[in-house]
């Protein structure tokens, strides 16, 4: 019984000396052969990427190239801005050079497109139409016989429906309109009626009554005429719906008469105006107004334009400043340059 109590206070210095090393185990990993404690590896500093050597070419190639028409266009409506916002001397100066460059070069396009232009009648307006005030006054009158003389000859094969109602206030004063027309042009007007009764029994003692004509052909307003061409019923086209003067009638039963294949190209040219541009003689649906050698031209100068990116900006090297007279960005700005044509 002493014994006992002699081995109680051992038991406890033993377990006090055994308890830091006992509780300094709980949160290691078991030893041993099969135990793989992987040795932690020094941090290694993170590699700064660089740009490839073309990458930051490509960047700066993005935009405009200085001094080109695209990057004049950019930077002239912000120097403007800036000028105003903060209209310091500098700002100011800056803006009007850049403008009186954008001007010269706008100057230069114009004397050269008029060079072209006079030098080839395919684009002078004046072959087309004479732009002195004596010759155009005959032209003009040369176009509205031609015109009546077209209505004559698309009188011998079409003829024209005229929709109406007897309240409508429009058609009532398109009956004048119609009566001329059908003076000047014989071409017979069948009149066809949406509500059943007569809006002139002189004009049109013989009228029809809408059934579904109206419906089918798609009228919604009063007047509405339609071109029809015999012996198929059936080949209509719309003129036009609502009030229709006698030049808009004229005209538009031309073109629509013209486009659709019923009048001849040569007729047609007669009640221009202003010359066509396609050659006398060929269809619009087949005519091609640019000559192969002008084409094979338009072709060489888009293919030689730089290549652009997926956001359309020039792809290309940047150009150097040039101005009209080749005056190099570092001239005197208060200079006066006169520009020179070039050959």
């Amino acid at each position: 019984m002493v014994l006992k109590w002699l081995l109680i206070p051992a038991m406890v210095a033993v377990g006090a000396m055994l308890a830091p090393h006992a509780i300094a185990q709980i949160d290691r990993r078991p030893h041993g052969w099969i135990w793989y404690t992987p040795t932690p590896q020094p941090s290694r500093p993170v590699k700064q990427t660089t740009s490839e050597p073309g990458t930051e070419a490509a960047a700066k190639l993005a935009g405009p190239s200085q001094w080109s028409t695209a990057w004049i266009r950019e930077k002239l409506p912000r120097l403007r801005d800036l000028a105003i916002q903060d209209p310091s001397e500098k700002n100011v100066r800056a803006y009007l050079l850049l403008q009186h460059l954008a001007m010269d070069r706008a100057q230069r396009f114009a004397e050269v497109s008029m060079m072209v232009t006079q030098g080839d009648p395919t684009l002078d307006e004046n072959t087309r139409f004479p732009l002195a005030s004596a010759a155009a006054q005959a032209g003009v009158e040369s176009a509205k016989q031609g015109l009546v003389s077209a209505i004559q000859v698309l009188a011998k094969t079409t003829g024209l429906y005229f929709f109406f109602s007897s309240t409508c206030e429009y058609c009532h004063a398109d009956l004048p309109v119609l009566r001329t027309f059908e003076l000047e042009s014989g071409m017979k007007i069948v009149g066809v009626s949406l509500d059943g009764q007569p809006i002139d029994n002189q004009l049109f003692p013989n009228y029809l009554i809408n059934s579904d004509q109206a419906q089918r052909l798609g009228v919604q307003y009063t007047p509405a005429f339609f071109l029809v061409h015999p012996p198929n019923l059936s080949d209509v086209v719309q003129i036009g719906q609502g009030y229709l003067s006698l030049q808009q009638l004229e005209q538009r039963i031309v073109e629509e008469a013209y486009y659709h294949g019923w009048l001849s190209p040569a007729t047609y040219r007669e009640t221009r105006i202003a010359s066509p541009l396609y050659q006398a003689g060929v269809s619009p649906r087949d005519q091609h107004t640019l000559s192969s050698k002008d084409a094979a031209l338009i072709t060489s100068v888009v293919g030689s334009l730089p290549p652009r990116d997926h956001n359309g900006r020039t792809l290309g090297t940047p150009t150097s400043y040039s101005g009209l007279d080749g005056a190099s960005p570092n001239a005197d700005p208060q200079e006066s340059h006169v520009p020179q044509m070039t050959e």
